[in-house]
């Protein structure tokens, strides 16, 4: 009988789909055409990030052991010898009584093991050849090291995972060029009803528009899936 027909849960009901479904095969992609794909396999950091030590500000590299007593009222002065640039390698080594003016994201000196921000420094104009130290610096301040936000070897993004825009970021940071992600999954779409009517169609006396479909195809290119239409109203 049509109305003695049993219920089942959403859960059971998706169990029993994904019982019946088969594994998606993979395939390659460009980065530039991962977003909102399913990742098929757990991708690593291929090297640490970042890959040498680095300024986190614009400033000077130091030797902490310059600075002690260093104060406002009472600077040190330091010889400058270079300035180094973001995606520049220092070409000279930070010693006594010496400094380096660092940009943010510049690669640390040799012998450098601190940093100054400008704002804590007298004289700091870019051709100036000596610069005053406002404060005293402890080692390793302001100073980013290698492999500091993640080491070679970490997990960036698992399998099952869905790409988003911040898990693009990291594959591109760690050279991840093509990625290996599950084929869209098409998904059929009947739509049965003598009382539906196409969208465009006027209304009549006992019909309705299909607006059930286009929710459903919308809903299925939402989820990641390439929906398939199998039927539509007679007109």
């Amino acid at each position: 009988m049509r109305f003695a027909r049993q219920t089942v849960s959403v859960k059971e009901a998706l169990g029993k789909w994904q019982s019946v479904l088969p594994s998606l095969e993979t395939e390659q992609v460009q980065i530039g055409e991962a977003y909102g794909r399913i990742l098929a396999c757990d991708l690593y950091a291929t090297h640490d990030l970042p890959h040498f030590d680095r300024s986190p500000l614009d400033g000077f590299a130091v030797r902490a052991a310059d600075t002690v007593g260093a104060s406002v009222a009472s600077p040190l002065a330091l010889r400058v010898i270079e300035t180094v640039a973001a995606g520049q390698v220092p070409t000279r080594t930070v010693t006594e009584g010496c400094a380096a003016r660092i940009m943010t994201g510049a690669m640390l000196p040799e012998g450098a093991d601190a940093v100054i921000m400008f704002e804590q420094t007298q004289n700091p104009g870019e051709h100036a050849e000596t610069v005053w130290i406002k404060r005293a610096l402890r080692p390793g301040e302001n100073v980013s090291r290698r492999g500091e936000e993640m080491a070679k070897g970490t997990v960036i993004a698992k399998a099952g995972e869905r790409i988003n825009a911040g898990t693009i970021a990291s594959l591109a940071a760690f050279g991840y060029a093509q990625v290996d992600v599950f084929r869209r999954p098409r998904v059929g779409l009947l739509a049965t009803g003598s009382e539906l009517l196409g969208i465009d169609e006027p209304l009549v006396p006992g019909k309705i528009r299909n607006s059930n479909t286009v929710m459903l195809t919308a809903l299925i290119a939402e989820a990641g899936g390439h929906p398939c239409l199998l039927f539509r109203p007679a007109r």
